[in-house]
């Protein structure tokens, strides 16, 4: 596997994890994906620091995601920006860019957006 597909699918696993519902859980976990810096416009409109995450995604309650349409976008050897389609129980569809940065030896989510759409 070249280094590019391991990074995608290295990248891609990270958005996959931050999906499934034990994570959404952990604030543990949560607290060793999202970087110090990370701020997240929702589609709701409301914008959500790390710890604003954190306290809203311990609170919902389970949803189910797939992931769609999965890209990358090397923007430096320590940056990739992704994009992707993400499937909300089957029936609720959003476009979600997400900026990656290579921190302390991982990778850390720094930036989150979602917009809803149409299939």
């Amino acid at each position: 596997m070249t280094e590019n597909l391991k990074l995608i699918e290295h990248i891609k696993g990270l958005e996959e994890r931050l999906l499934q519902p034990f994570v959404r859980c952990s604030k543990k976990e949560l607290e060793t994906l999202l970087a110090e810096e990370f701020i997240e416009y929702a589609s709701s409109g409301h914008i959500f620091n790390k710890l604003e995450i954190i306290n809203a995604l311990l609170e919902e309650v389970e949803v189910h995601y797939k992931l769609e349409k999965f890209n990358i976008n090397k923007m430096s050897e320590e940056i990739i920006l992704a994009n992707y389609v993400a499937v909300k129980n089957d029936k609720f569809y959003s476009l979600r860019t997400s900026i990656w940065k290579y921190i302390n030896d991982k990778w850390q989510i720094i930036f989150h957006q979602g917009t809803n759409c149409s299939r």
